[in-house]
């Protein structure tokens, strides 16, 4: 059975945090919006449900780089 190093999980959901937040951040800049004109709730659940959803993609995409014990 194949099994998922650690490691690369932490990884692949720092980097999807982090590319999550660029997106976020470049919408702004994109639009001219300030962060007080927005709704919070609404903005943080766009961030957290991107980053989730690369978090998932990364994974897949890492799929062949695992390991058999």
């Amino acid at each position: 059975m194949r099994t998922i190093d650690i490691e690369m999980v932490i990884v692949c959901g720092v980097m999807a945090l982090a590319a999550a937040l660029g997106v976020v951040m470049g919408l702004f800049v994109i639009f001219e919006a300030t962060i007080a004109e927005c709704n919070g709730a609404i903005v943080v659940g766009c961030y957290v449900s991107m980053s989730f959803l690369m978090w998932g993609l990364l994974l897949l995409k890492n799929y062949d780089k695992v390991t058999k014990p």
